[in-house]
């Protein structure tokens, strides 16, 4: 009978062992993959694009965590917002987290329908990041944006101010 008992103990620890282990290897780590954040309701993305006043809804922010080549871990954010009541507009850009200036903003990208305008060179558009903090972004954009054959827009008085977790 202590025998019966001292087995049923070991295989109800070894079955404890076993469904602990298999929980704890289960889970995994989002460190490594964007993080969508939503903001409050008080942000804002407007611009003037060819002469008509444009108001974006709701940006979002996405975090992107990266690394160098030599190792040197740092964050992107991922700036998205569609035009107010047509969802086939939206104006995407990207920066550096914590850091304001002229030179953080690498990529920047107006959509209309099929048409996607980017900077093709950057003598002629500008992001100025005027407050890049833990959890909000603000700055003015204006220049002029171009398609791969040449189609241009124009946009002037570009303003976000993106609040985010």
């Amino acid at each position: 009978m202590a025998q019966t008992k001292i087995k049923l103990m070991k295989n109800l620890l070894f079955s404890f062992i076993l469904i602990g282990s298999a929980l704890f290897y289960s889970c995994s780590s989002n460190d490594d993959k964007p993080v969508i954040v939503t903001p409050p309701v008080q942000s804002s993305l407007t611009a003037n694009v060819n002469g008509t006043d444009v108001v974006f809804d709701a940006p979002t922010v996405t975090k992107e965590f990266l690394t160098t080549p030599e190792g040197v871990p740092y964050t992107d954010l991922i700036v998205t917002a569609h035009k107010k009541n047509d969802a086939s507009t939206k104006i995407n850009f990207r920066l550096e987290h914590m850091t304001s200036g002229i030179e953080t903003c690498y990529y920047f990208l107006y959509q209309m329908s099929a048409s996607e305008f980017d900077i093709e060179n950057g003598e002629t558009f500008m992001v100025d990041v005027t407050e890049n903090t833990a959890n909000k972004i603000k700055g003015n954009f204006s220049g002029t944006l171009s398609t791969f054959d040449s189609n241009n827009v124009t946009m002037t008085n570009g303003q976000f101010d993106v609040t985010f977790l």
